[in-house]
């Protein structure tokens, strides 16, 4: 069986490079999957890439290139989120999906909190005016803030702690109800009455346009948006709109790439990386992708998302 892996080597535990070496990995720091050609032998293989590596990071691999890839036992990925990998097709094909569950659960739940910060103290716009004071520019204080979360898996209970600590009153909806001590609203009302909403949701191309243009126009006009998930659920362009014309209290999303666009008015845009890249996380990332892999190969797969 060959194991193909695509991740950069200095972001492994050195323990974990010898174990992935120990059953004979290929590992590429970084790659394009059109010339990786361990993929297209008629040999049994495991793939397992974190998407940064791959050229064309998260659009780098489309149904129509996994289909290439000639008997693939398993696809693991380095990553928590899974929904832009054709999950459904490749099941059919008998090809076992595992992801990363977990890895960077207080670190992207800390980066929302920080966001939420940001913007309540208005740093973007202090930045983009070099920190010169205004009269009509001022901070908002936390204390009794109203914080709604859109789905409530690890991040989003995580960063429920993290608010109701700092004296938030924290609401939740999720698709199921969960036992918690927060209470559960649904999602019309938790858009219209909270001072925040933070989206955490695992997401899919089914949900396109989830949170549509209705849902953000009954928000209050000094509510923020933060998102740690990808674009597509949200009218992106729609939102920044409503925040420069006052319509809303501001808004953070993560932007794909090292490098963000300039946007004016309370707008805080972060790289992917920005939310889960810290030291812990890339450890944890490092071991499960790891123990991930070697239990695919082992037959007693681990983290599978299509089982």
């Amino acid at each position: 069986m060959k194991i193909i892996v695509v991740k950069d080597k200095k972001s492994f535990r050195n323990e974990d490079l010898f174990r992935l070496r120990g059953v004979g990995a290929k590992l590429y720091d970084k790659a394009a999957f059109e010339y990786i050609q361990e993929l297209f032998t008629d040999e049994e293989k495991v793939f397992a890439v974190q998407p940064a590596s791959l050229e064309g990071r998260f659009e780098s691999l489309p149904w129509d290139k996994l289909r290439k890839i000639k008997n693939l036992k398993g696809l693991v990925l380095a990553t928590t989120a899974f929904g832009w990998v054709d999950i459904d097709k490749l099941m059919k094909r008998g090809t076992i999906v595992c992801n990363c569950p977990d890895k960077a659960t207080n670190a992207v739940a800390e980066g929302g909190f920080l966001s939420m910060m940001s913007l309540l103290r208005k740093i973007p716009i202090l930045i983009q005016n070099g920190f010169q004071r205004s009269s009509d520019i001022y901070g908002t204080e936390i204390m009794n803030f109203r914080v709604g979360v859109v789905g409530f898996g690890r991040i989003g209970k995580r960063f429920a702690k993290i608010c109701k600590e700092q004296g938030c009153e924290v609401f939740y909806w999720n698709r199921n109800r969960r036992k918690t001590e927060y209470n559960y609203i649904s999602l019309q009302k938790l858009f219209r009455t909270c001072d925040c909403i933070y989206l955490s949701f695992a997401t899919n191309r089914t949900l396109k346009g989830f949170i549509n243009n209705k849902l953000i126009d009954s928000m209050k006009s000094s509510a923020l948006i933060i998102s740690c998930i990808d674009n597509l659920v949200y009218d992106k362009e729609y939102i920044i709109n409503k925040v420069n014309s006052g319509e809303l209290g501001g808004f953070s999303y993560e932007e794909e790439g090292d490098s963000v666009p300039r946007v004016k008015g309370n707008i805080w845009v972060v790289p992917d990386s920005f939310y889960y890249y810290t030291k812990d996380t890339l450890e944890n990332e490092s071991r499960i992708f790891t123990d991930t892999i070697l239990s695919v190969i082992r037959n007693q797969p681990i983290n599978c998302v299509n089982d």
